[in-house]
């Protein structure tokens, strides 16, 4: 009688028949739904929609130990990577309690930078198996056809439309982004970055022989209607950025030099027609070059660029404190503007800015580390193997996902120096997702848990509580209560956290 388990106990796609497995796809299927529904949310940039987010975090963190105790894996090893960006946090929490102008904006920074390292985290131990990830990958980019047919027609039929996020009440796009795609988020630039970091992703998959063909021709057919997102909208950076993203993408997908440049310059073609008819036949994109050579519009980065190196020169080393970019800008005598930004459209700046040298390196270092490595580790792959009774050859799975992660870390690098892509939490979990494909790829896990069945259980409410306490101490700084309230509740969690892996360690 046929079975859909085979002799090694293992179902098609689904992987091995054991509750670790069972509660891995559980979290993969948590992870998927965090990034959607914050990316549909205008990308959980307003604090209602985060705090109806939050319970999410609890559950993920819930269902990895809950992985932990049920898991049979011997030895059980977990990511000790993820433990090197801990001291660039601890530095931010410093920054927050004694440099910062505005604590609770530092607060806000301080949530998104914890859930991305939770995130992080989880991907980095969980989402074991291609299928996990596949399924990952694929929730992550759901989000994209409700972005791309809501700014499809913001553009030719309702400028002034907007996904309601998960709110009882009417959302109006503001007046300045009327007649620019928008997607699911409330500014154009948003929408941009979103697109650009997806379209690294689509061209591999359709480029690269691995996939059936019907499958790479959608990917191209997807990655298309995306360049056209990116050209509504009519944003010049973006623009730019795509030319730059359309040239570097190939040299991932093929082997020959030759090929690599006829596919860049097809690529930086195809995305010159599109942006060419838009700039000859809508005014709007006219008006933003025309900013961008007067000094106005887009001109206004250049003025935001150099104050936050004049602020970062003030306090190279510590920096002005976290959040406190918009309050440094607000009280500085050099420059004015008619509305004080909270971001000079740059985030490298940001962060030279409000944690000076010292926080730079901390996140930063770790960082350069890892994708190095990653690419160290793609030269060193094969580029094609062949499957045995098939014709021809593919790229094999290792090199496949490095190659996803690489590109993908290199447009959020880009994006990064073009736009406020920090203070949009779902474009720093899509940059978090291609940085753990690259530590999944490129390092092996060597932190040795105990196993006993008390240890287990340990884990289990170590990772509730924490979720639990993170959940409550965010909501009182989004709720923006009282900060001596804020400060109790942070130093509050420390200690317990800490208290608790004191207790696991020595139980």
């Amino acid at each position: 009688m046929a079975t859909i388990i085979d002799k090694n106990g293992n179902i098609a796609f689904f992987g091995r028949v054991s509750w670790g497995n069972f509660v891995d796809w559980l979290v993969t299927l948590c992870l998927g739904l965090i990034f959607f529904l914050t990316t549909v949310s205008l990308g959980g940039v307003r604090p209602d929609t985060h705090l109806a987010l939050l319970p999410l975090y609890v559950v993920l963190l819930f269902l990895h130990g809950l992985w932990l105790a049920v898991d049979r894996e011997s030895p059980k090893r977990l990511s000790q990577y993820p433990f090197w960006l801990v001291p660039g946090l601890l530095w931010m929490l410093a920054s927050i309690l004694w440099f910062s102008p505005v604590p609770w904006r530092g607060w806000y920074e301080m949530i998104y930078a914890l859930e991305a390292f939770i995130i992080l985290w989880v991907i980095a131990n969980n989402v074991r198996t291609r299928a996990h990830l596949w399924l990952l990958i694929l929730m992550s980019l759901s989000p994209a056809t409700i972005a791309v047919f809501n700014g499809f027609y913001q553009f030719f039929q309702r400028p002034d439309r907007i996904v309601s996020a998960m709110t009882d009440y009417g959302l109006e796009l503001n007046e300045v982004f009327l007649g620019r795609a928008t997607g699911v988020f409330a500014d154009p630039n948003s929408f941009a970055v979103f697109l650009l970091l997806l379209l690294p992703l689509l061209l591999i998959v359709a480029a690269v022989r691995r996939l059936p063909r019907i499958l790479r021709l959608l990917s191209f057919y997807i990655a298309l209607m995306f360049l056209a997102g990116v050209a509504f909208t009519q944003s010049l950076w973006a623009a730019i950025l795509s030319f730059v993203i359309l040239a570097i993408v190939p040299w991932f997908c093929f082997r020959s030099i030759k090929r690599r440049f006829l596919f860049s310059v097809i690529g930086i073609f195809t995305a010159s027609v599109i942006f060419t008819l838009l700039l000859l036949n809508h005014p709007v994109f006219k008006e933003e070059l025309d900013g961008v050579i007067s000094g106005d519009g887009e001109g206004v980065r250049l003025v935001l660029w150099r104050e936050s190196l004049a602020l970062f020169r003030e306090s190279p080393v510590v920096g002005i404190g976290a959040g406190g970019f918009g309050a440094a800008f607000e009280q500085s005598p050099r420059v004015a503007l008619a509305e004080s930004p909270l971001s000079p459209h740059n985030d490298y700046l940001l962060v030279l800015s409000q944690l000076g040298i010292v926080g730079a390196l901390l996140f930063g270092l770790p960082c350069l580390y890892v994708f190095f490595q990653a690419w160290r580790r793609w030269r060193n792959e094969p580029f094609a193997v062949k499957l045995r009774g098939a014709e021809g050859t593919i790229m094999p799975p290792q090199r496949f996902f490095l190659s996803l992660g690489l590109s993908v870390s290199l447009a959020f690098a880009l994006c990064m120096g073009a736009s406020f892509v920090f203070y949009v939490p779902a474009l720093t979990l899509y940059g978090v997702l291609a940085f753990a494909i690259l530590l999944k790829s490129s390092f092996n896990r060597r932190l040795t848990l105990p196993e006993h069945w008390l240890h287990r259980i340990c884990y289990l409410l170590l990772a509730t509580c924490a979720g639990g306490l993170f959940t409550y101490w965010a909501r009182l700084n989004l709720s923006r209560r009282l900060w001596n309230c804020v400060r109790v509740s942070s130093w509050s969690m420390l200690w317990i956290c800490g208290c608790m892996c004191r207790g696991i360690l020595f139980c």
